[in-house]
């Protein structure tokens, strides 16, 4: 199994290039801080339709008036990946 971690510090500028860089690498677990997503982009802007992917976007929180912050982890589907209730 394979695990990628980075840091991004905002991936709203950075959708395309991510998108290629994912598809590219055959990782099998993706975790990403600072996202800086809002619910407006579509996970289908990050990843293709092998991955599962699990966000908390900052945005979505009560104090979302600060930008930054937001994680996201990418499973891919061939795990058989559960539901994480708590990044729901």
């Amino acid at each position: 199994m394979t695990l990628f971690y980075q840091n991004v510090r905002g991936l709203r500028t950075k959708t395309v290039e991510f998108y290629s860089s994912a598809a590219s690498v055959e990782h099998d677990v993706i975790c990403v801080t600072e996202s800086w997503l809002c619910e407006d982009i579509d996970s289908w802007h990050l990843y293709d339709e092998q991955y599962l992917v699990y966000r908390k976007d900052r945005g979505s929180s009560s104090n979302s008036s600060r930008g930054g912050g937001g994680v996201l982890v990418a499973i891919k589907k061939s795990l058989l990946p559960v539901n994480w209730t708590f990044l729901a």
